[in-house]
């Protein structure tokens, strides 16, 4: 390493030594570093416990194989970090061997995109040549941007004025007759895959279309807002979906959804008509 004619300058960002164990002025990576580097233990937990303790809550390992990030996630967790310092440890190439073509898929989506979405500033010119290009996903066969059926257009009868009441959720059609001073409210709509062509994307590999649990917590708020006018805020806890309600292509689901004002409960019954 004596032959070696090196000549280190000051670095522009910080660097985090694994041979010291904490930051390094650039001009001290001389070739004694570099012979210390080769000889000496890797103080690698003490270098990224100073780096998490500094802050830095993105770390990237840029490597063939992605074997540091678990170690990074271990360190994490022993410095008993809230889930604001916790940092994310994010890696460029995939462990398995795969294809040229798959290691740019694999750096787009899980570097470049995931740390566009954590909101880092992305410079696009270095992703792709023409900045102007656009993404292409070869999995995008059919167009969703328009209806493939348009709406009923309503028309009232000759002199009736034009209703402003605000319309309900779409699978909360109609009111059910309950009995009196019970306190239970019941919804009953019918669903099935013409009415609501939407429903075909939640699909299994094998078995159809099924109703999507998003569904039911958005005719649970709405519910409680129809309801409850006046509440500011609403909150919805304790969420249990027993069973998978199937929606072949030829069937439709009377769907009814009951709520009950004591104790503000949700539950849902549905028949094959």
């Amino acid at each position: 390493m004596k032959r070696v004619k090196l000549n280190p300058q000051l670095s522009k960002i910080p660097v985090y030594s694994t041979v010291e164990g904490d930051v390094l002025s650039g001009q001290k990576f001389n070739g004694d570093y570099w012979w210390r580097n080769i000889r000496c233990p890797v103080q690698f937990y003490q270098a990224m416990k100073h780096l998490i303790h500094d802050g830095f809550k993105q770390i990237i390992e840029i490597s063939t194989q992605s074997i540091l990030a678990h170690y990074v996630k271990q360190i994490a967790s022993q410095e008993n970090l809230n889930k604001q310092e916790t940092p994310v440890v994010v890696a460029t190439l995939p462990r398995k061997r795969v294809p040229v073509k798959g290691q740019h898929r694999c750096f787009l989506q899980n570097t470049v995109c995931r740390l566009y979405t954590m909101g880092l500033p992305i410079d696009w010119s270095f992703v792709q040549k023409n900045p102007s290009a656009r993404f292409v996903y070869p999995w995008l066969e059919k167009k969703f941007w328009y209806r493939e059926i348009p709406l009923q257009t309503i028309i009232p009868p000759i002199g009736a004025e034009e209703t402003t009441e605000k319309r309900a959720h779409p699978f909360l059609a109609q009111v059910k007759m309950t009995e009196l001073y019970s306190g239970l409210h019941c919804w009953e709509t019918e669903i099935d895959l013409y009415r609501f062509p939407t429903l075909k994307d939640h699909a299994l590999i094998q078995g159809g279309a099924v109703m999507p649990g998003a569904a039911y917590l958005e005719m649970a708020f709405a519910m409680a807002m129809d309801k409850f006018v006046d509440v500011a805020c609403i909150e919805l806890t304790d969420v249990k979906l027993l069973n998978l309600l199937t929606l072949p292509e030829t069937q439709v689901d009377s769907f009814m959804c009951a709520k009950w004002k004591e104790c503000v409960e949700f539950k849902y019954f549905s028949r094959k008509i």
